[in-house]
């Protein structure tokens, strides 16, 4: 994580379905990215009841917008996504001066399931590992892992064994998240969407207006997205 996001993350300004919206964003860089509502619906919840709609979402967009953390263009023309673009403090974005106070009160205590759950390679891409010098976190019980297991439906642990390639490196937070957070009515249909987003199916989700394509990191992405949102009360 860099301190940008780590900025944006300890931002309480924010709602945290706001700085899931903003984390998302932040990792395809400094430039305009095409991003369809779709693609924040899947991030924040996929199908099912409590699915973000388009008033809902935009709300979480006017939160960033408003406290400086993102740019909107609607302007995008016919048949295109609205584009947004970070705004980061070392970039000297509106938040530039606030975002050591901001960093220093982020609390980086883990949760008492162990703290944040990683099962893959150091991050890549616009991502960045923590400094060698941060002591790694301990890894959940063996009950509390066992739990999370049973919480999930044997459809959804069969596909994503299945497809552990695909997810090596968010499949530890998808699991905290599914368990948590989506019903176990949608939870096979969930992971079998996130797989096919993973395989280039939705390749729009990580694509920007410029054509370029994220490649390299995008389970980081999801693994940050997923820690975050389980990592919330209901």
């Amino acid at each position: 994580m860099t301190p940008d996001q780590a900025s944006l993350l300890a931002d309480t300004r924010l709602s945290r379905e706001a700085r899931i919206v903003g984390l998302y964003i932040s990792a395809f860089g400094i430039q305009p990215q095409e991003i369809p509502h779709e693609t924040f619906r899947m991030l924040l919840g996929g199908a099912g009841r409590g699915v973000a709609k388009d008033d809902t979402i935009g709300g979480y967009v006017k939160e960033l917008t408003t406290f400086g953390w993102i740019t909107q263009n609607l302007n995008t023309g016919r048949g295109h996504a609205p584009s947004y673009e970070f705004r980061p403090p070392s970039q000297g974005g509106p938040n530039q001066r606030i975002a050591p106070l901001l960093r220093g009160g982020l609390n980086m205590d883990p949760p008492p399931s162990g703290g944040l759950n990683t099962d893959g390679p150091p991050m890549s891409g616009g991502l960045k590992p923590p400094s060698s010098s941060t002591p790694p976190l301990p890894p959940p019980s063996a009950r509390v892992r066992e739990d999370v297991e049973n919480s999930i439906v044997a459809e959804a642990m069969t596909a994503m064994e299945v497809s552990a390639d695909v997810l090596k490196g968010c499949r530890g937070s998808l699991k905290d998240y599914l368990a948590k957070r989506v019903d176990p009515r949608h939870q096979h249909g969930y992971v079998q969407r996130l797989v096919a987003s993973m395989q280039g199916r939705d390749e729009f989700m990580w694509r920007d207006r410029r054509g370029g394509t994220l490649h390299e990191g995008r389970p980081d992405v999801l693994a940050l997205a997923f820690n975050e949102l389980a990592a919330q009360p209901q």
